[in-house]
C-alpha cells in the first residue's frame, strides 16, 4: 500500500486555502479488490527550512480512497515565494481477503509532499508537457492532472496540438497534424480547463517560422532560403519561414498565437525553433538588396519577433526555446516568462549543464533545461496502468536509469535551474518528438516525485537569484576558504568524485553535494551505476558571523527533512571556521549554513 498527498494546485498564493488529497493505491487491481479499509489515522508536520509546525492530526473511518485534506499554515509562513514540506505517516487498518478470509491488518505508511507561495517579482516555472489529445485521452485527464499537481508543475506545453504548423484553425474538430497524429481539439480545451483549475498555466506549441511545402510553395515571399535560393527545411516536412519584421509571416504567426490564445483558451504560447538555420535570405524576387535577396541574421531576428509577440499579445506567458543554447546571449534579454534552453551535444557532462544555467541565470529569469533522457529510450514504453510494471523488466538496469535521471535533477537545481523532463501520463521525456516518450513505473515515479519535492520545498537555496556561484573562487585553488577532506571532491564533476557547487548570499551558504564516486561517466544522458554506498566528507565551512548554524537535508533520507549538523570550531585554512563529518550522501545532498 502506498498514500500520495497530493497538492490540489501546483502553486498557492498567500491567501488560498491550502488544500490536497490523500490517496490511497495498492501495486495493482487484483490486490485492491481483496481488501476493505477499516479507518485511517494521520499526524503530519508541515517544515519551512529548519522550523516545523504540528499541523494536522486526522482521522476517518469507512475510509474512500482519495481523503479531502486541508492543511493549515502558519500567518507567517504565508510569505510570497515561501515554500514548505509536509511529511507524516498514516496509519491504515484494513481487511484482508485475499487467503479467502478476512484477516485484520495494520499499516504504517509514510506520506510526504511541498508546496509553495507565488513571488511575483520572483516567479517560478516548474515545466512539463502534454502531446497526446485523441478523443479517448480526456479519461486519463484526471490521473495526468494528479501527476502534475505532485509533481508540482505550473506550465505545461500543449506538443504539437496544432492542425498546421502555419494554420491554428482545422476544418473540423477532429483532425490530423503535420505529422499524421490524430487530435480531437475538444481534448485540447477540456485540458486547458483542467489545468487551469489546477493553477496550471497551458502554453500552446507554436514554431516560429514552420509551415507546410504546400504554404510556402503558395506563399514563397515568406520562406527563408539558402545563399543558392534553395529553401529550408526540417525532415522535409516543416519549411523554414521569414520571421523579420518586413516579412509577412510575421504579422500571419502571431495571428495565429492570438487564435490560439482568444479561441482556444490557451494563456501563452511556447515560441519554438530548430536551432537551424542560424542566417539565411529573403526571397530574392521581391527583395532584391543583393543577388540572394536581404541577408536575415536570426541571433538578431529571434528577440525582436519575441517582442513584437509580446507587444501584440500583452497579457500571454511566452516562453522562447533556445536550442543548443543558442542565442540566449540576444533572447534572454526580451519580456518572456523564462530563459529555456535545449540541450544537445557538444553539452554532454553535468559540468556542462552547470555552465550552460550560470550563464544564463543573469539575466534575472527563472532558467529551464531541456534535457532528454534518451537512456530511458530503449526500455520500451509500458502502458499498462493496472499491472505493476516493476516485474516487466530487468531491475538493475532500471535503478540505473532512475540514477540517471535523479542526477539530471540534481545537477540542474544544484546550478540554480529546474529541469524539464515530465508530463502526459506520468511519462518523462527521451528525445525531442515529445510522444516518444516513456512511462514511469510506480518506483521510479515515488523516487522522482521525492526529488520534484526537495526542489519545490527548498526552492528559496536553490533558485533565488540573489544567490551567487563562489565555487571556484572560495570553494577550490589557492584563494580556497572552504575545506573538503576524506573523500575526492571536484568542481567539474570528474568520475569516481563528489561534484560540489557552492552558492552564497550574504551570510547564507549553500552547499550541495552530488555523489558521482560510483560513476565511470558524468555523462547526463547515459545510466549510472548509482552509488555503492553513501559517500563520507568532511567540510570546512568559513565562520562568517557569530552562533553561526549548520544543516543538512537530502532528498533521498528522512523525506528531505532539514536536520541540524554536530560541528566543532577548528582554524580553517584563513580562519575560523565549522567542521562538520557527512556519511550518508547518497546521490544528491544539501548543506545549508547561516
Amino acid at each position: 500500500m502506498r498514500i500520495h498527498l497530493i497538492p490540489e494546485k501546483t502553486r498557492y498564493s498567500t491567501g488560498d486555502t491550502i488544500a490536497a488529497e490523500l490517496i490511497l493505491q495498492f501495486d495493482n487491481l487484483e490486490i485492491a479488490a481483496m481488501v476493505k479499509l477499516r479507518n485511517l489515522s494521520c499526524r503530519l508536520t508541515l517544515y519551512h527550512l529548519q522550523e516545523s509546525f504540528e499541523a494536522v492530526e486526522l482521522e476517518e473511518t469507512a475510509i474512500p480512497r482519495v481523503i479531502p485534506i486541508v492543511i493549515p499554515v502558519p500567518e507567517l509562513w504565508r510569505r510570497p515565494g515561501y515554500a514548505f514540506g509536509v511529511t507524516g505517516t498514516c496509519s491504515v487498518s484494513y481487511l484482508d481477503f485475499s487467503a479467502g478470509n478476512s484477516t485484520e491488518k495494520q499499516a504504517e505508511v509514510p506520506v510526504s509532499s511541498a508546496f509553495d507561495f507565488i513571488n511575483p517579482d520572483r516567479p517560478t516555472v516548474r515545466y512539463g508537457f502534454l502531446c497526446d489529445f485523441k478523443t479517448s485521452d480526456k479519461q486519463h485527464a484526471a490521473e495526468t492532472l494528479r501527476f502534475f499537481r505532485r509533481f508540482h508543475l505550473t506550465h505545461i506545453q500543449y506538443y504539437d496540438w496544432v492542425y498546421r504548423h502555419h494554420d491554428y484553425q482545422p476544418p473540423a474538430g477532429l483532425y490530423r497534424d503535420m505529422m499524421g497524429k490524430p487530435i480531437d481539439l475538444s481534448t485540447v480545451e477540456h485540458y486547458i480547463q483542467a489545468c487551469k483549475a489546477a493553477g496550471i498555466i497551458s502554453m500552446a506549441y507554436g514554431a516560429v517560422y514552420a509551415a507546410s511545402r504546400e504554404y510556402l510553395e503558395e506563399h514563397p515571399e515568406q520562406g527563408l532560403y539558402a545563399a543558392d535560393g534553395s529553401p529550408f527545411s526540417l525532415i522535409d516536412t516543416f519549411y523554414i519561414m521569414n520571421l523579420s519584421e518586413n516579412s509577412p509571416w510575421s504579422d500571419h504567426i502571431i495571428e495565429q498565437y492570438r487564435i490560439a490564445l482568444r479561441q482556444t483558451g490557451f494563456d501563452g504560447i511556447h515560441l519554438d525553433t530548430y536551432g537551424y538555420p542560424k542566417q539565411g535570405w529573403s526571397y530574392k524576387e521581391t527583395d532584391k538588396e543583393t543577388e540572394s535577396g536581404r541577408p536575415v541574421f536570426l541571433e538578431d531576428e529571434f528577440p525582436a519577433f519575441i517582442d513584437r509577440v509580446r507587444k501584440k499579445l500583452p497579457d500571454s506567458s511566452l516562453i522562447f526555446n533556445n536550442v543548443g543554447n543558442w542565442p540566449v546571449h540576444t533572447t534572454a534579454k526580451t519580456d518572456q516568462d523564462a530563459v529555456y534552453i535545449e540541450v544537445w551535444e557538444p553539452y554532454s557532462s553535468y559540468n556542462d549543464l552547470l555552465g550552460i544555467v550560470g550563464e544564463a541565470l543573469p539575466y534575472g529569469k527563472p532558467v529551464i533545461i531541456a534535457a532528454y533522457l534518451a537512456a530511458f529510450k530503449n526500455r520500451g514504453r509500458n502502458t499498462d496502468s493496472d499491472t505493476d510494471s516493476d516485474t516487466d523488466t530487468d531491475k538493475s538496469e532500471d535503478s540505473c536509469l532512475t540514477d540517471s535521471a535523479c542526477y539530471l535533477i540534481a545537477a540542474v537545481c544544484s546550478a540554480g535551474a529546474v529541469p524539464l523532463l515530465f508530463g502526459e501520463q506520468a511519462a518523462l521525456l527521451t528525445q525531442a518528438y515529445y510522444n516518444d516518450c516513456i512511462s514511469l513505473q510506480s518506483s521510479e515515479e515515488d523516487i522522482l516525485a521525492a526529488y520534484q519535492d526537495f526542489s519545490v520545498r527548498y526552492r528559496e537555496l536553490l533558485t533565488d537569484p540573489r544567490f551567487r556561484d563562489i565555487t571556484l573562487t572560495h570553494g577550490f585553488g589557492e584563494n580556497r576558504e572552504f575545506l573538503f577532506t576524506g573523500a575526492a571532491v571536484t568542481h567539474d564533476g570528474k568520475p569516481g568524485t563528489i561534484l560540489v557547487r557552492i552558492r552564497q548570499y550574504h551570510h547564507t551558504t549553500c552547499i550541495y553535494l552530488i555523489n558521482l564516486t560510483g560513476e565511470d561517466n558524468t555523462y547526463w544522458n547515459q545510466p549510472k551505476n548509482g552509488p555503492a554506498a553513501p559517500a563520507s566528507l568532511t567540510i570546512q565551512i568559513p565562520q562568517y558571523r557569530l552562533g553561526q548554524t549548520v544543516y543538512y537535508c537530502s532528498p533521498d533520507a528522512l523525506a528531505g527533512t532539514m536536520r541540524k549538523v554536530p560541528c566543532r570550531e577548528v582554524t580553517g585554512i584563513r580562519g575560523p571556521s565549522l567542521e562538520l563529518q557527512m556519511d550518508d550522501l547518497l546521490r544528491w545532498g544539501m548543506v545549508y549554513s547561516y
